[in-house]
């Protein structure tokens, strides 16, 4: 698989190549018996900030390296490896870079949501818009008018009538899911558009 690692503006920093192992070919109970990755939730990001801004705390952000590559377990794991692929790195180079940590400094971004400070309000701000321009040019909707409310709440929609406007023709449910994240994560004021689309 390929992908290309961004900055927090969008930037691209890095072009890379990963080798996914097959799991789609498992089964439950026979190769595995649970799944679990753990992972904070937006409710506890936002009690974070809050703690932190109203105690005056520095946030700083940390990456760990490979990190998912140091979780214990209890089975051991086979995989073929394709034909014709060359390993880059022996045992010893990855016991050295083991936990090799990137340091970007103030927390800017987390989970593609702008974070804002202001110390003498003692408040953090959260924003989308990259987020939300990334969206609109996805849907070729970059040009589109915005509007001070989403949906009157009054409005009734209708089925689609031309193969232009045709919900498998733009991807509906994954357009429909983006829009839902936006509304966890910055954007409430628009939940009950979200949820008439849906």
């Amino acid at each position: 698989m390929f992908c290309k690692k961004t900055d927090a503006e969008g930037n691209v920093t890095e072009e890379k190549a990963q080798l996914c192992v097959r799991g789609f070919r498992q089964i439950k109970d026979v190769d595995f018996h649970e799944t679990f990755a753990p992972m904070g939730c937006l409710a506890t990001l936002r009690f974070l900030l809050g703690y932190c801004a109203s105690n005056s705390f520095d946030i700083q952000q940390m990456d760990v390296k490979t990190a998912f590559l140091h979780g214990d377990l209890d089975k051991d794991i086979f995989i073929r490896v394709p034909e014709g692929y060359v390993p880059t790195m022996r045992g010893d180079d990855e016991i050295t870079s083991a936990f090799n940590m990137k340091d970007p400094g103030d927390l800017e971004y987390v989970l593609g949501m702008k974070v804002t400070r202001n110390k003498s309000m003692k408040t953090f701000s959260l924003s989308q818009e990259l987020y939300i321009n990334s969206l609109l040019n996805d849907f070729g909707m970059q040009y589109c008018k915005p509007v001070s409310t989403p949906l009157v709440p009054s409005s009734r929609l209708n089925p689609f009538s031309n193969e232009e406007a045709n919900p498998a023709s733009i991807n509906y449910g994954r357009a429909v899911g983006l829009l839902n994240y936006l509304v966890s994560c910055t954007r409430p004021d628009i939940t009950f558009a979200a949820y008439c689309l849906a």
